[in-house]
């Protein structure tokens, strides 16, 4: 399936590799293919929740709806969870003490102020 096997990014046939990250051509195309989809039905869902909670659609909505906060909520517990990643082919537990992930808008404003992240960031999360 990888055929670039001098290359030294895409580390063929071990763990590290899985074809998570893989720079093959095809494989970034479906990836991307597969994130937008999740967006739109992301977008989809949050817009039923506004209109069951508040009436009102997701992009005339003045805060979030309970779901998007239970969501972010179980995703910021999720992220500080033991699992298992690969280091040096070889699996190992780990945990994260702080959120890295998952960021409100606050932190994102604070991260391109001190020059952490592009101010693109900022766009991209609203």
């Amino acid at each position: 399936f990888c055929s670039n096997s001098h290359s030294v990014e895409n580390k063929k046939g071990n763990l590290e590799h899985l074809h998570v990250y893989c720079p093959l051509r095809h494989l970034m195309k479906v990836r991307s293919h597969c994130n937008e989809k999740i967006e739109e039905t992301l977008l989809e869902i949050y817009n039923f929740a506004s209109i069951r909670q508040y009436h009102r659609p997701f992009q005339a909505k003045e805060r979030s709806t309970l779901l998007q906060e239970k969501l972010i909520l179980a995703a910021k517990e999720a992220e500080l969870q033991e699992r298992p990643i690969i280091d040096d082919s070889q699996v190992i537990y780990q945990t994260r003490t702080v959120n890295i992930a998952i960021k409100s808008r606050a932190d994102i404003q604070m991260d391109i102020l001190l020059n952490k992240l592009p101010s693109s960031k900022l766009t991209e999360y609203d």
